[in-house]
């Protein structure tokens, strides 16, 4: 594990997991979590697989509280779509997607179908992920809870299959929460 700071940033960098171990780097003072996981039938893993998704959670809640289900999150999505394409911006009023500005057709469909719109999207992608064996390393904000670097490799036998959600910018909507608008 490799601590380093990245202008206010801390990310921890944590080297490749083989199976059938697995490896939990949580330092949640301030949520500022990294998890890279990858299953096995051990009841050891088993029990880390529980605290990584246990983390995510705390990092949800924290999301919740701090920012809300308004707001708008732009980010960048690294993988063999994305070759090229600049910034995802989605607006998220109670949940729900409301308007998206996509740099490339393909994207929205890669994005839709995954989905991996909002930051709910970005908390339920790692647990899927981890649930199915894959390998998940993520950095979460200090402030909001929400991943800022998500990556995540369904198949570790496989190849070209990873792919990274980079959160540029999360902005809790002005707008209040919940069916009073």
């Amino acid at each position: 594990m490799i601590p380093y700071d990245n202008g206010g940033m801390v990310r921890l960098v944590t080297p490749h997991v083989t199976r059938p171990h697995l490896a939990i780097v949580s330092m949640c003072a301030g949520l500022v979590c990294a998890v890279l996981a990858a299953s096995c039938g051990s009841d050891s893993a088993q029990d880390k697989t529980t605290a990584a998704v246990l983390a995510i959670d705390e990092a949800e809640r924290t999301f919740d509280s701090a920012v809300g289900s308004s707001y708008e999150i732009t980010f960048e999505f690294v993988g063999s779509a994305s070759v090229g394409a600049g910034p995802v911006r989605v607006e998220v009023v109670n949940g729900e997607v409301v308007d998206a500005d996509y740099p490339e057709p393909i994207l929205e469909t890669v994005l839709t179908s995954i989905p991996l719109r909002t930051v709910a999207d970005l908390f339920d992608r790692a647990r899927i992920t981890l649930d199915q064996g894959g390998l998940v390393e993520v950095t979460f904000d200090e402030s909001y809870g929400h991943p800022t670097v998500l990556t995540i490799d369904p198949v570790p036998e496989a190849i070209d299959d990873e792919y990274s959600v980079h959160v540029i910018s999360v902005e809790p909507s002005a707008l209040p929460d919940g069916d009073g608008y």
